[in-house]
């Protein structure tokens, strides 16, 4: 998480009692974190890390599986890789293509966004999930029957349109929509 930006700092969980005691007193807590990251070292992903950049730049779900494929099959590529590219075209063959569809889009498009603007996405994304088949029908096959044979609807990527993909991410219900205050009016607040 740390490698690709997820997360900003690793500290050693022996410290977090200190963290949480002095977290009151901190503004910004930046530079109380800072002071306690710790590098991590190399990631587990980071072998797979130029097949990752190549595959995942797909333009499309669809782009992005043709070159998992293609990666699995090549002889020149290391067998780490070859494992990894098998692995995830097998794990998303398992995926609603819907939510794999939604996911592209929304990951794309929170690049541009502030956390303000993801978070409300998120909500708006989570909503409108709940709202479709696939949720309710991923949950039947995984917690409810225990079949793991989920029945997506559409079944197959390239009957996902990208008009019901717009749908997911259209405003929610006036009122409904994630409002969060700015900074400023965080700060503000808490005088």
């Amino acid at each position: 998480a740390y490698k690709l930006g997820l997360v900003t700092h690793c500290i050693d969980p022996g410290k977090f009692d200190g963290i949480a005691s002095a977290l009151s007193d901190a503004q910004p807590v930046d530079p109380l974190l800072d002071g306690l990251h710790a590098d991590p070292g190399h990631g587990e992903m980071e072998p797979v890390a130029d097949l990752i950049a190549h595959c995942f730049a797909g333009g499309s779900v669809e782009e992005i599986i043709e070159r998992l494929k293609q990666a699995a099959a090549a002889p020149a590529r290391s067998e780490s890789e070859r494992t990894f590219a098998t692995g995830v075209v097998s794990d998303l063959s398992k995926r609603s293509p819907t939510s794999l569809k939604i996911t592209l889009r929304h990951l794309r498009s929170a690049a541009n966004l502030g956390l303000r603007e993801v978070l409300a996405a998120d909500q708006r994304l989570a909503c409108r999930c709940l709202e479709g088949q696939d949720f309710a029908e991923g949950v039947r096959a995984a917690l409810v029957d225990k079949d793991n044979l989920p029945v997506w609807q559409p079944a197959d990527l390239g009957a996902v349109s990208e008009a019901m993909v717009d749908e997911y991410f259209k405003p929610l219900p006036p009122g409904e929509d994630l409002t969060l205050p700015s900074r400023a009016q965080m700060q503000e607040a808490r005088m």
